[in-house]
């Protein structure tokens, strides 16, 4: 098998790096990479920590799908950029048996997410991140997504249960961890509450400013959800599995940024590629975290929906 550093010096297509190397030289580039996942998306349990992306067993490769992402592209694809005026483009790779109506309407909940994050963090994605739609998993997640890729699992059993809305807000949510990655200059913050909790409060105000959904519906639910799987302190994120709740999470994010919304969120990111994570959450959002966790628990016992 040829080294893979000598086989990446020349520039080279998807198609050739998969005749030349085969599955050992994407391993190697994924390790290279070091990409970990930042999002699993669950229906019935939402609180599977993060995974690393690169499986420990050998990989298989399947027959491509029927409609990919052009297989001349540069391969490795490049890691995302920041753009404040190029529009993202992403490129697609569906599963045959995806149905036109689902491939259509994943397409343009991408498009319109990329927008949105655009107008409320400033930045677009750049260097084309992938999307995958795969039906190859019946359970487990919903959606995936590391530094550059994403999967959305429309072969879940719980996919064709979502309404419209549901599935869009998907989308957005595994775009924002593309978001997360790229603001902070290839890292994430330590703090597993805005991770997930983050990606979940952005998706959501993505559907309810494009007035698809009302802010109090998404709020009530959330505080439902809380009640009916109680949570330990948010203070305890990054030690807990519980603690990554996506409903608490969210809820928490929501309070954290009160009118200030998503952008305060991007403000966050964009310090972490310089700043440590205390400095930055106390320069974008006016508090310390030790402050605002304490505030929120308070907040909490008012609303019934306590720590255990």
């Amino acid at each position: 098998m040829p080294d893979p550093e000598s086989v990446l010096d020349e520039s080279m297509s998807r198609r050739r790096v998969l005749a030349i190397g085969g599955g050992a030289v994407l391993v190697s580039l994924g390790a290279a990479g070091g990409m970990v996942e930042l999002a699993r998306r669950e229906v019935a349990r939402r609180d599977a920590p993060p995974r690393a992306a690169l499986a420990t067993a050998a990989p298989t490769f399947t027959a491509a799908p029927a409609r990919t992402a052009e297989d001349d592209e540069p391969w490795p694809p490049p890691a995302l950029g920041l753009s404040r005026d190029v529009p993202t483009q992403f490129v697609f790779n569906v599963d045959a048996g995806v149905p036109d109506d689902e491939e259509r309407l994943m397409r343009e909940s991408a498009r319109v997410a990329a927008e949105y994050y655009r107008q409320r963090t400033g930045y677009y994605l750049t260097n084309r991140p992938r999307i995958h739609l795969d039906l190859s998993r019946a359970s487990g997640p919903l959606g995936e997504a590391d530094g550059r890729n994403i999967t959305l699992l429309l072969g879940n059993r719980s996919w064709p249960r979502l309404t419209r809305v549901d599935k869009i807000a998907v989308v957005a949510h595994e775009v924002f961890h593309l978001m997360q990655f790229t603001l902070g200059g290839g890292g994430s913050s330590p703090v597993l509450w805005l991770i997930e909790g983050a990606a979940e409060y952005a998706s959501q105000m993505s559907v309810i400013e494009a007035g698809l959904r009302a802010k109090a519906d998404f709020q009530e639910a959330a505080i439902r959800a809380v009640a009916r799987s109680p949570q330990l302190p948010l203070a305890v994120a990054g030690r807990s599995p519980q603690a990554t709740e996506y409903a608490l999470g969210a809820l928490a994010a929501d309070q954290l940024v009160g009118d200030k919304g998503v952008p305060a969120l991007g403000d966050y990111y964009r310090r972490l590629a310089d700043q440590s994570p205390l400095t930055a959450f106390e320069a974008a959002f006016g508090e310390t975290r030790s402050a605002f966790e304490t505030r929120f628990e308070a907040w909490r016992r008012q609303r019934g929906i306590a720590a255990t």
